[in-house]
């Protein structure tokens, strides 16, 4: 029988396709399910009495703060520092709700509070708490008079702390005007309309905490024309 030339290609078997890649094992909580991983602690809101205001500063230099407890939350720690980084410390068990410091020193203070439930600490809340305990700087009234209208006073002072609020002038004891510390120039302001003569001149000057200095002087003022209605 005759045979037949037959021809044969051989080639190497395509490679085996990439396996997919498992996903990584699901971590698992050490935790005890339940009440632990449901609740979180919250941070302490903080409220003072004597300084209600964390941006306003107040001329006393005892603080009172306080807060509300959770009935979840066991212990609580606290601490007041002129470092606001720094963490409470002091750990009242059962958890406190207010406290009191007395003769604190002028300047910014933080007050910190810190939550803990049975099972872990919460975040920290800091409070602000501004004090100024001193009156603005000395200071002298006098007259400045360029021989155009209106004439002033000059009187304004400075406060290193808390800054100038404002200026209470008084005329033979009855008030005057009253002044922005912004609304000087230069540390003088009009004078208010009055008779002329010579009178007692009186100058309250506020800081932003409440401080005040006082300045009396007898001044012969020159005649200026109420405003025109």
């Amino acid at each position: 029988k005759k045979g037949t030339d037959a021809t044969f290609t051989i080639t190497n078997a395509p490679p085996p396709p990439p396996k997919a890649e498992e996903p990584p094992p699901e971590e698992v909580s050490s935790e005890p399910a339940g009440e632990a991983s449901q609740i979180l602690v919250p941070a302490p809101d903080v409220q003072s009495s004597t300084h209600k205001k964390p941006e306003q500063w107040y001329a006393t230099s005892t603080l009172i703060v306080s807060w509300k407890v959770p009935t979840s939350m066991t212990s609580i720690r606290t601490g007041i520092s002129a470092n606001k980084d720094d963490k409470p410390k002091k750990q009242s068990t059962p958890a406190s709700q207010t406290e009191r410091f007395e003769n604190l020193a002028e300047g910014v203070w933080y007050f910190a509070a810190q939550f803990k439930d049975d099972f872990e600490w919460g975040p920290v809340a800091v409070r602000e708490v501004r004090i100024d305990l001193t009156p603005p700087d000395e200071f002298d009234i006098a007259l400045l008079d360029t021989g155009t209208a209106p004439p002033k006073f000059v009187l304004g002072t400075n406060d290193v702390l808390s800054g100038m609020n404002r200026y209470e002038i008084y005329l033979q004891g009855a008030i005057a005007a009253t002044a922005k510390a912004s609304e000087l120039i230069e540390n003088a302001y009009p004078i208010p309309p009055q008779a002329g003569g010579m009178q007692k001149v009186t100058v309250k000057a506020y800081d932003n905490a409440g401080n005040v200095r006082e300045v009396e002087k007898q001044i012969e003022l020159p005649f200026v024309e109420p405003p025109k209605p």
